[in-house]
């Protein structure tokens, strides 16, 4: 999961730094994940109703108008997309040996940002009564914890976990999550989807105690340490952000959301050699999201670094020259092209 800190309640300074930290604040999205990249897309995760695990090679076909337009198989996490579509309507079906099919409508008619625009689905495969798995792969063995959930409680979360992250309704996921607490108390996922249901509601103190019964019960939960720091950093408590966003990089270092928190944050704080350090491996590990080419150009662009922050423009507005956000680069960009030629 994507999980970033807003810079809109920190002190905003003038000039450049201002207008580029606005941006960020503009591009810094909920936390529920949502990458962006060339054009519309549709991406998404396919996972086993049975165990929220994820479900790799499966095959998911994209149709439009009746017609076979493209497919994809999902990776090692489950995870798929469908890259340079155009604003309509399109239908996912995916086909399961042993399971239930699934066809699920997107439909693009609507104002969401033009080319770096993302449209995020989650399809969930349920098994076919009528039938046995036969070509699924080998369950990998649950946890203790995991097996330690009773099932009623994963049936709650399931339902709280589809309200918020597929239909986008955090108020009515809430009931479900703490349903799935009640009768699980040790059940520290649910936790952490409580917060983020919370904090996509803006109630941050309900998110901060939620998070603090998180990280007690399961303190090797590097989401639930990356979602308490972009929190805390939202509510002005800027040390101990960075320091839950420092604990959650150190149990999972592939989270390129927590390294981009990580690095608003240093920035803000002037401590442009980490913030830097902490933009590069964002971009090196998530290039498709507008966020960390503008982190990246804001903080090289800080350290004057303007050679290299042009770069970053450039590319930038080469992927995504459509955007909300392209004018407003192409302007500083121009003014790092000035300062490039300023003795």
């Amino acid at each position: 999961m994507f999980l970033h800190p807003s810079a809109r309640l920190l002190p905003r300074p003038r000039g450049l730094w201002a207008a580029t930290l606005a941006l960020l604040a503009l591009l810094l999205p909920s936390a529920a994940p949502a990458q962006l990249s060339e054009g519309i897309k549709i991406q998404g995760r396919v996972l086993f109703a049975r165990d929220m695990k994820p479900a790799e090679n499966v095959m998911i076909e994209l149709h439009r108008l009746g017609m076979l337009q493209e497919r994809a198989y999902t990776e090692s996490r489950g995870e798929f997309e469908f890259t340079r579509l155009t604003m309509t309507e399109y239908v996912l079906r995916v086909r399961y040996e042993g399971y239930l099919p699934i066809e699920q409508t997107v439909n693009m008619n609507v104002e969401v940002g033009g080319r770096g625009s993302v449209f995020n689905v989650t399809l969930m495969l349920e098994p076919d009564p009528a039938k046995q798995p036969k070509a699924s792969p080998p369950a990998a063995p649950l946890s203790a914890r995991e097996l330690a959930v009773p099932p009623e409680a994963r049936k709650e979360f399931e339902k709280g976990y589809r309200e918020l992250a597929e239909r986008k309704h955090p108020e009515l996921s809430v009931p479900h999550f703490q349903k799935a607490i009640e009768l699980h108390g040790d059940y520290d996922e649910a936790y952490v989807q409580l917060a983020l249901a919370y904090f996509e509601q803006r109630q941050r103190a309900n998110a901060l105690r939620t998070l603090s019964k998180a990280v007690a019960i399961y303190p090797q939960n590097a989401r639930a340490f990356a979602l308490l720091g972009k929190v805390l950093i939202d509510t002005n408590q800027i040390e101990p952000g960075v320091q839950a966003l420092e604990e959650a990089l150190a149990l999972d270092e592939t989270l390129w959301g927590a390294h981009a928190d990580l690095s608003s944050a240093l920035l803000y704080r002037k401590e442009l050699d980490r913030a830097l350090t902490h933009a590069r491996r964002a971009f090196a590990l998530n290039s498709q999201v507008p966020l960390t080419h503008v982190l990246l150009a804001t903080v090289l662009q800080e350290r004057k670094e303007y050679a290299e922050t042009v770069k970053v423009m450039d590319e930038f507005l080469q992927r995504f020259p459509d955007g909300k956000l392209a004018e407003q680069i192409r302007k500083q960009r121009d003014d790092a092209r000035k300062q490039m030629r300023q003795p």
